[in-house]
């Protein structure tokens, strides 16, 4: 709705605010806001940028499928430091099925919670 719209504004404050708010809304947004937050962070504005990641990680699994977005946008060598941290967050909250296409070489004893299987050599 409104605020997927003002995503698109042309002032910077507004759309980091409509970013924010849509962090705020969780996984509710999660249908509507999903492709114009994954645009957002290329935005001009790190702060944005920095927004749009929190909101999407704020979705959680229903946005799972911009992890390689995310994952790009953290690659990004000219990326502010907090845009950075942010998208790693966020990819923390898409959860592991998302995410392990993505991870190269992963030891699958890290993927479990049993602190014997972790253990082993």
């Amino acid at each position: 709705g409104r605020l997927v719209q003002c995503l698109g504004d042309d002032s910077w404050f507004v759309r980091r605010l409509a970013a924010d708010l849509l962090h705020e809304l969780g996984p509710a947004a999660a249908e509507h806001s999903k492709v114009a937050l994954v645009q957002a962070l290329v935005d001009i504005d790190p702060d944005v940028r920095t927004n749009a990641a929190k909101a999407l990680g704020s979705q959680g699994v229903a946005v799972a499928d911009t992890v390689g977005k995310l994952i790009t946008a953290m690659r990004e060598e000219e990326q502010p430091m907090v845009v950075k941290l942010m998208c790693i967050w966020a990819i923390g909250q898409l959860g592991v099925d998302a995410v392990l296409p993505f991870m190269e070489d992963v030891d699958e004893r890290l993927l479990t919670r049993d602190q014997k299987v972790r253990d082993r050599k």
